[in-house]
């Protein structure tokens, strides 16, 4: 697997669980706000038999991993590391920005992924304006792991110019009971302030229905 990094212990990335983090190189997408962007073309790597080192000496304190990016499903041997990490007896989280959903869907046939945390990005016409790709795979991907029986959430980041009718017709692609987090644009000079907390807080509450769970991530 091509690691461009690691964060050897996190207690906010994976709920519940004190975990590694791995950043996987290369991304499909390029969203003008992202705060990965030295990792999404061909950064410096990280051997992976080092990574599973460190994993096998700290698993008394870590519960978990989570594989992140970029964008993993890119990755030819993720399946591979997914099985490894679960054989030493630690969960998986798996964050994706859900454009390949034939890749996501047998990860979770398997059972690979213990939770999975998908990025929305933008409604799904604005995709190739804020991500540079179309939205391809974006609504499947969704329907996937509504249907698949394990813990999952989507999330959003407030990019700046993003307007609450945005969100109202993302929160409309939303399958019934879904967990959504709003967070704010960060770590990237074209964010500028980002979203505050407190008008992360009035957007979540203009979102607020009986059937999402919406919560807000500073």
């Amino acid at each position: 697997m091509r690691i461009a990094g690691l964060e050897k212990l996190s207690t906010v990335d994976y709920p519940g669980k004190p975990a590694a983090v791995i950043f996987t190189a290369g991304c499909n997408y390029r969203c003008f706000y992202c705060h990965n962007l030295a990792i999404c073309g061909n950064p410096p790597l990280i051997d992976e038999e080092e990574v599973f080192r460190y994993l096998g000496k700290r698993i008394p304190l870590l519960e978990g991993v989570v594989i992140t990016g970029g964008e993993p499903t890119l990755q030819e041997d993720l399946v591979h590391v997914m099985r490894r990490i679960r054989g030493l007896g630690l969960a998986v989280k798996l964050d994706t920005n859900g454009s390949r959903p034939e890749i996501l869907e047998p990860l979770l046939t398997e059972g690979l992924a213990d939770y999975v945390a998908m990025d929305l990005k933008a409604p799904l016409p604005l995709y190739p304006k804020i991500c540079g790709c179309s939205a391809d795979g974006i609504a499947e991907s969704m329907s996937l792991l509504a249907a698949s029986g394990i813990p999952y959430e989507f999330r959003t980041t407030v990019w700046p110019g993003m307007t609450e009718d945005m969100l109202f017709e993302m929160r409309n692609l939303l399958p019934t009971g879904s967990r959504w987090y709003l967070q704010r644009c960060r770590g990237n000079e074209k964010c500028g302030d980002g979203a505050g907390g407190d008008e992360l807080e009035k957007l979540g509450r203009l979102l607020t229905v009986p059937d999402l769970d919406i919560g807000l991530r500073g």
